[in-house]
């Protein structure tokens, strides 16, 4: 324990002795220290911590097998049918242009079934695509 404080007490000493070297140091490992709980906290938002929903382990998105292709009203309303599912919400999402007074701003909106409402999982997240 004795050898630690020695070499503490001469790193500091070191430090002391190199003000541009000892600002550099901090600066560097408050970057590194800001950077990696920046990333932790994304990381435990998005993979780490559970969902916010009552069964996360049910949860399933379907599409169409083609890109950019989307469900007509009789596809959904088979897919409602189906016994196997316990809520199915759908969704669509648009690009408005809004027009007034000031310069035309671009909005995106969407088009959500009623179902979508009442699906048991939060709205936050049940009529957001992606």
């Amino acid at each position: 324990m004795q050898t630690l404080f020695q070499d503490l007490r001469y790193g500091f000493r070191m430090l002391w002795n190199s003000p541009g070297f000892a600002l550099a140091s901090l600066l560097t490992l408050a970057l590194g220290v800001g950077a990696n709980t920046a990333m932790f906290s994304v990381v435990n938002g998005i993979l780490l911590r559970p969902l916010p929903y009552s069964a996360p382990d049910q949860l399933v998105k379907l599409w169409p097998d083609q890109p950019l292709a989307s469900v007509s009203k009789a596809e959904y309303v088979e897919l409602r049918k189906m016994r196997t599912l316990n809520g199915l919400a759908a969704f669509s999402t648009f690009t408005f242009t809004l027009t007034g007074k000031d310069e035309p701003e671009e909005l995106k909106g969407g088009l959500v079934s009623a179902s979508c409402f009442s699906v048991s999982i939060p709205l936050s997240a049940s009529c957001r695509p992606g």
